[in-house]
C-alpha cells in the first residue's frame, strides 16, 4: 500500500488580534499574547527585546513615552503550518520548506494584505439593549440627516487595503493620501478638536511577522457653530468620527521552487481579523469571563466539543466523538437528554483557580472591604486562600484500614452476605404485608428470615464455609484488606476460566457446589411456612397477573409468592449469593468504608463561594432579601442587581454570570469532586498570584 502524506495547511494566528490606540506618534509596543500579561517591548521595526538569557520576550516597564503620551500596542500575526510533523501547528519561519499547488520550495517571503476601515458613522445607531443578532431594517441610522447614498458612503473612513512583505516593502500607512491604486474616503480635514488623517499602519519584523498599529486616538466633529465641538451622549453623536477600526488580515506565502527555478505563491486559505480599539489600562486584571471562555462554553454545549464533560446521560464511560460539521449527527446528539458529567474531576490549579483568582484581582480597582467584613484575598483570613480552597476531601488511612479489616471479618464469617440481603428481603416483606393486610408489627416468614430464623443462621454458616474454602482462615488472617480482596477475586476468576484440572478451580467448584446446596436446602425448608402464610396464593396466581411475590422452581414443585416491583426471596438470595461469591459484595463494602472515613474540613469554605455565584436564571433577581436563612444574607459578594432591567431591557442576559461550563466546574469543586494536581505529584507548585505565568497558546 502506498504511503499517504498529509498536505500541509497554513493558518494565520491569532484568528482575532487586538491592537490598542495611543497618542505617542513613534513609540509602540506589542499587545499581550497571553492572559493577564503586560505588553511586549520592541524596537521601531517591531522586533521584540529579549531578557538577558535570550529565551523570553521582555515586557514593558511603562505604558507611556518620555513625554507622557500613551504608546500604541500592535497586534502581531504569524503564519502557522499544520503538517505530519506538527499536527497541532507551529510557526512558519523564513527559510522553512513549504509546499502547495503542486509545488515544493523554500519560503523566501510572506506578503501581507490588511484592510482597515471605520464604518460607524454610516451604520445603525448603537443600542446596548438590542442588536445582538442584527438590527431591524427600520432601526434608526447614524447621521440620519444625510440621506443620499453617495453622500453616506463618504461617512466611511476607508483608506483601502495596504500591502507589506519582509523584503522590499516593510511598512505601509492607512493614510488619507491613499496608495495610488484605491480612492480613499476620509472625513473633512478640519474636524474639531482633532482631524483624522490615518487609521494606523502595518509593518513586518525581521522574521516576517506582521504588526498592525491602530490610530492615535483622535476624534472630531464636522459640526460647527455655537457650543461645538460638543458630545451629547456616550454614543451615537452625529457628525463625529474617530480612528478606531477593524478589518481582515490576509497572507500569501512566497516560495522559491528549485523544480522550476522560479517563485511560486501559496495563498493562506482563511483570513484573520484585527481590531484597533481603545487602550486597556489594566491588562494584568483579567475579566471574570473572557471571550475564550464564552466560545469554549458554546463549543461544549452546542457543538459536542467535550463529550466526556457534556453529553447524553449514561455516555460518559465511552463518550462518542461528534463531528461538528456533521449536521445530522449533531442534531441527533442535541436531541438527546444531555447533562454534565457528574463524575468528572477538574484539576484545581488548571481549571478552578484561574476562575477564583480573578475576583481577588479586583481588589486593585474596587474597595471590596467597604462591602464586606471578610477580606476577599489570598491571605489566611481571606476567603480566597488557595491553601484551603485547593484541599480536596481526603480519607483517613488508619480509620479506613480499621473499617476494611472489620469488613473482611464480616465477609469471612458470612455476616456480610446477611447484612446485604436484609434490605432486599425487607422490600419483599413490605409487599407481603400490603397484600395480606397484616397489621403492623406482625412477623411473616420473610420477616423471620430477616431477623432471627434458623434459615438466617444456616445462610450465614454456608457463606462462612465458602469463605474459608476461598481463603483459609490462617492465610486470611495474614492478608491486608486489599490483598484479601485481590486474592478472593483471583480465586473466583480462576474458578471460572482456569483449566479443569487446575487445583484452584477444583477447590472453587467444590466450595461453590456446597454453598449452592446449602442455600437450596434453606429455601426448601421455608416452603411449608410460605404455604401457610399464603394458602390461597396458588389459586390467585391464575387470576392475578400483576401480583407474584415469590416464584422458585425446584424439581416439579413451584411456590408462588412474587411481586413485579421487588425481588422474590429466591431471586434475592441467589443474586446476593452470586455477588458474595464473586467478591463484588466485599469490594462494594470497601467503597462504603472509604466514604465513611472521608473527611472534608473545608467544604463550607468552598460552598460559601459557590453559593454567592449567580446561577442560571438569577440574573434579574434582587439579592438583598432580608432573610437570615437566605444563602446570601448579608453577603453582597456580587452586585445586588446584576442582570438586565426586568422592565425595559431587551438584551439577553450575558456576561452577568459565569458560563454554564464555569458553573459546572465550580459545582464539582464545591462538592469536593476535584484533584489537587500538586499534592498528587503531577505538576510543580504554580505561582498562585500569577496562574498564567507558564501559559502556552494553543492553536487547535
Amino acid at each position: 500500500m502506498a504511503e499517504t502524506t498529509v498536505t500541509p495547511k497554513y493558518r494565520i494566528h491569532p484568528a482575532i488580534g487586538v491592537a490598542r490606540l495611543g497618542n505617542s506618534p513613534h513609540e509602540f509596543c506589542i499587545s499581550p499574547e497571553k492572559p493577564a500579561a503586560l505588553p511586549l517591548e520592541c524596537d521601531s521595526s517591531g522586533n521584540p527585546y529579549l531578557t538577558p538569557d535570550g529565551t523570553t520576550e521582555r515586557t514593558i516597564t511603562s505604558f507611556k513615552d518620555a513625554e507622557g503620551r500613551i504608546k500604541r500596542q500592535a497586534a502581531r500575526f504569524n503564519v502557522y503550518i499544520y503538517d505530519e510533523t506538527s499536527p497541532e501547528g507551529r510557526p512558519l519561519a523564513l527559510g522553512d520548506p513549504v509546499e502547495g499547488g503542486g509545488n515544493h520550495g523554500t519560503l523566501v517571503d510572506i506578503q501581507w494584505r490588511v484592510y482597515l476601515a471605520n464604518k460607524k458613522a454610516v451604520w445603525y445607531q448603537f443600542d446596548a439593549l438590542s442588536g445582538e443578532h442584527g438590527y431591524d431594517a427600520e432601526h434608526p441610522l447614524r447621521n440620519p440627516d444625510i440621506t443620499d447614498e453617495n453622500e453616506r458612503q463618504q461617512l466611511i473612513i476607508d483608506p483601502g487595503p495596504r500591502y507589506v512583505d519582509s523584503t522590499t516593502r516593510r511598512r505601509a500607512e492607512f493614510s488619507r493620501s491613499g496608495s495610488g491604486a484605491y480612492a480613499p474616503t476620509f472625513p473633512p480635514e478640519d474636524l474639531q478638536p482633532h482631524s483624522i488623517d490615518t487609521l494606523g499602519e502595518i509593518l513586518t519584523d525581521d522574521k516576517g511577522r506582521l504588526l498592525v498599529l491602530g490610530g492615535c486616538g483622535n476624534s472630531g466633529t464636522c459640526k460647527t457653530g455655537f457650543g461645538h465641538p460638543r458630545i451629547d451622549t456616550y454614543a451615537n453623536n452625529d457628525g463625529w468620527f474617530d480612528d478606531t477600526s477593524d478589518g481582515p488580515v490576509m497572507a500569501r506565502l512566497v516560495m522559491y521552487s528549485s523544480e522550476v527555478s522560479r517563485l511560486r505563491y501559496i495563498d493562506v486559505e482563511y483570513p484573520a481579523w484585527v481590531l484597533a480599539a481603545y487602550p486597556r489600562y489594566c491588562p494584568e486584571i483579567l475579566d471574570i469571563i473572557t471571550l475564550e471562555e464564552v466560545v469554549q462554553d458554546v463549543a461544549i454545549r452546542e457543538f459536542a466539543a467535550r463529550p466526556d464533560l457534556y453529553g447524553p446521560t449514561g455516555s460518559f464511560g465511552h463518550p462518542k466523538h461528534i463531528d461538528p460539521t456533521d449536521l445530522a449527527a449533531l442534531t441527533y446528539w442535541k436531541a438527546s437528554r444531555l447533562e454534565w458529567n457528574p463524575s468528572y474531576r477538574p484539576w484545581f490549579y488548571r481549571d478552578i483557580w484561574p476562575i477564583l483568582f480573578r475576583p481577588d484581582e479586583m481588589n486593585f480597582v474596587t474597595n471590596v472591604l467597604q462591602q464586606s467584613n471578610f477580606p476577599h484575598n489570598q491571605t489566611s483570613r481571606g476567603n480566597f486562600d488557595p491553601n484551603i480552597l485547593s484541599l480536596p476531601p481526603f480519607v483517613v488511612p488508619a480509620a479506613e484500614q480499621s473499617h476494611q479489616r472489620a469488613s473482611v471479618q464480616k465477609n469471612h464469617s458470612g455476616e456480610l452476605l446477611i447484612e446485604a440481603l436484609d434490605p432486599a428481603l425487607m422490600t419483599v416483606e413490605d409487599k407481603l404485608q400490603q397484600r395480606k393486610g397484616t397489621e403492623s408489627g406482625t412477623l411473616s416468614v420473610v420477616a423471620e428470615l430477616i431477623h432471627h430464623s434458623k434459615a438466617r443462621t444456616e445462610l450465614q454458616a454456608a457463606a462462612a464455609d465458602f469463605a474459608h474454602s476461598m481463603i483459609p482462615q490462617t492465610e486470611g488472617n495474614d492478608l491486608q484488606p486489599a490483598a484479601y480482596l485481590r486474592t478472593w477475586i483471583e480465586t473466583y476468576e480462576r474458578g471460572q476460566s482456569a483449566p479443569p484440572d487446575d487445583p484452584v478451580r477444583k477447590r472453587y467448584e467444590e466450595a461453590a457446589a456446597r454453598f449452592a446446596d446449602r442455600v437450596t436446602k434453606v429455601l426448601e425448608d421455608l416452603r411449608p411456612q410460605l404455604a401457610g402464610e399464603l394458602p390461597q396464593a396458588a389459586a390467585e396466581e391464575e387470576a392475578t397477573s400483576d401480583v407474584v411475590l415469590f416464584k422458585a422452581r425446584h424439581g416439579d414443585t413451584e411456590m408462588a409468592l412474587r411481586d413485579e416491583d421487588s425481588l422474590g426471596i429466591v431471586e434475592a438470595v441467589q443474586r446476593y449469593a452470586k455477588l458474595f461469591r464473586s467478591g463484588k459484595l466485599l469490594g462494594d463494602q470497601f467503597g462504603l468504608d472509604t466514604e465513611f472515613c472521608r473527611r472534608d474540613p473545608y467544604r463550607a469554605n468552598r460552598q460559601f463561594i459557590y453559593d454567592l455565584l449567580r446561577k442560571p436564571g438569577e440574573e434579574n433577581e434582587f439579592r438583598l432579601q432580608g432573610r437570615p436563612n437566605s444563602r446570601v444574607h448579608n453577603l453582597p459578594f456580587m452586585p445586588l442587581l446584576c442582570g438586565d432591567n426586568p422592565l425595559s431591557n431587551e438584551l439577553p442576559s450575558k456576561f452577568l454570570r459565569l458560563t454554564d461550563y464555569q458553573h459546572y466546574i465550580l459545582r464539582q469543586w464545591a462538592e469536593g469532586k476535584f484533584y489537587n494536581e500538586v499534592r498528587e505529584g503531577w505538576v510543580a507548585q504554580p505561582n498562585t498570584f500569577d496562574p498564567y505565568a507558564d501559559w502556552t497558546n494553543k492553536t487547535a
